[in-house]
């Protein structure tokens, strides 16, 4: 039999990493091919091509400094080039490019090639959730299998112990996939449970941007910790909501589950662009330019495909839908969509996105004893931020499915009402909102008929907070439902 030719299509710093371990393997194997192609972006760094000094200096200079890689893994700038004779794929690249990818590697695919996805990322199709593994199947023609773990990519690269799980509904693949990325510090373990394995890897970087969110506004470990808790929560409901196949709780305590999640809301750099979201008056485009020499968020953009599949389901609160349609359209105006080299002409959504942006950052920065009273506190915030609505996020992030959390509290006030009182012993708000948007319950978002200034301003989870007539209003759990409500 011959031996099997790996192609890695990506070189990021996680791809780089699995680049290092992959090189290393296939040398001490007769079942692979000693040469590993690597697809790599053509960029230049000071003057010269980024495959050129990987191929040269062997060292990923702009997204894994200081590691070097194995001689035997090539740069390859061709995505065609690079998959030519390929029987083993190994995709890591940002999700939202998978598609248009596969579209152009497809001539060149080998009868037998099997594939493994590293992509965290969901997609929504006609019939509702589509993992990425789905879009390389379906466009491929190929058995796919994916790998997810708690692996943050530099320290896999500096060899320090980990474990990743791999999702196979093909054991043989699975098999095959461990002798190539099992390393004595990079432990695998290999389960039938492909999708499930999967959709962790996509959802945690959700939970990851909220607690960023928490480090942002100071709220503390007690508070990081019920936002993870919590969100483990809902991505296993979530699971059991969307998936075609089984869904057992048992994966969530893999390394692809619960590691991964801690992980990635401690350390990932989901979490670490979201505190700066807070703290600075910066754009999330910004933040991945300065902070990840470019590189893509996950967490926003699946944060907008699980909206997606929510709102098809009419599981999206028509208040909160109002405030999210306008946030997002704006962080699409300003992401211009830069893969096709097109120019938006809302320029009216950006416009809104900026200033709620700033604004934003005037309000995490204000200093306010939130902590000092556990009911009403004055608030400094200035006169023109007090308008016709204003939102208060209860318990932690919501959910349009009551049943899913049936705690969770979204409220739509008017300003001229009075609150004082609103804080109950018995009942529950209106079950509201959406796993899906955490990324942007720090965010602001302006009417688009009338430019009214709208205050999404928490990310608390025993509690939430109201901006309303100068005070700061707690409502604990259990609160009273009848808060004045704008119709």
């Amino acid at each position: 039999m011959p031996a099997k030719k790996v192609c890695i299509v990506g070189s990021g710093n996680w791809g780089s990493s699995i680049a290092k371990i992959i090189g290393h393997n296939v040398k001490a194997s007769n079942r692979f091919d000693p040469m590993v192609n690597m697809w790599v972006y053509e960029e230049m760094i000071d003057g010269k091509k980024l495959t050129e000094i990987i191929n040269t200096e062997h060292q990923n200079v702009k997204y894994l400094p200081g590691h070097k890689l194995p001689r035997n893994v090539v740069a390859v700038p061709d995505i065609t080039e690079a998959v030519k004779g390929a029987t083993i794929l190994i995709f890591v690249i940002p999700h939202q490019f998978i598609s248009k990818l596969c579209d152009q590697i497809k001539p060149h695919i080998m009868e037998g090639t099997i594939g493994i996805s590293l992509i965290k990322g969901i997609d929504e199709g006609p019939d509702g959730l589509k993992l990425i593994s789905d879009i390389i199947r379906e466009k491929l023609e190929i058995e796919v299998s994916v790998l997810m773990g708690a692996n943050i990519a530099s320290e896999v690269a500096d060899e320090k112990f980990c474990e990743t799980t791999i999702g196979a509904k093909n054991e043989a693949n699975g098999l095959i996939f461990k002798e190539l990325l099992q390393t004595p510090n990079f432990r695998i373990t290999v389960m039938r449970e492909c999708d499930t394995v999967e959709l962790c890897g996509a959802l945690k970087n959700i939970v990851a941007v909220g607690a960023g969110f928490c480090d942002g506004l100071g709220f503390g470990d007690n508070t990081k910790a019920a936002v993870i808790r919590l969100g483990l929560m809902e991505m296993i409901a979530f699971a059991k909501l969307f998936c075609k196949g089984q869904v057992s709780s048992s994966t969530f305590l893999e390394s692809c589950g619960v590691a991964d999640l801690i992980t990635t809301c401690y350390g990932g750099r989901n979490r670490k662009v979201a505190e700066a979201f807070v703290k600075t008056s910066k754009s999330i485009v910004e933040l991945e330019a300065e902070m990840l020499n470019g590189q893509k968020l996950q967490g926003p953009q699946t944060s907008a495909e699980v909206y997606k599949l929510l709102q098809k389901k009419n599981m999206v609160n028509n208040s909160y839908n109002a405030l999210i349609e306008n946030i997002r359209d704006g962080e699409k105006t300003e992401r211009k969509k830069e893969s096709e080299g097109c120019h938006s002409s809302s320029q009216l959504a950006l416009a809104q996105w900026q200033r709620a942006r700033s604004l934003v950052h005037e309000i995490t920065t204000t200093p306010t004893s939130l902590s000092s009273n556990p009911l009403l506190v004055p608030s400094p915030l200035p006169g023109r931020l007090h308008h016709r609505l204003s939102l208060i996020w209860a318990r932690s992030w919501g959910t349009c499915i009551p049943r899913l959390s049936p705690t969770t509290s979204f409220c739509v006030c008017q300003r001229e009402k009075k609150l004082e009182g609103a804080r109950g012993t018995g009942g529950r708000g209106e079950g509201s909102g959406s796993l899906g948007f955490v990324f942007c319950l720090c965010s602001l978002g302006e009417e688009e008929e009338n430019l009214a200034e709208s205050l999404a301003v928490a990310l608390h989870t025993n509690m939430g907070a109201l901006t309303c007539d100068m005070k700061v209003l707690y409502l604990m759990p259990g609160m009273n439902p009848d808060v004045p409500q704008v119709k």
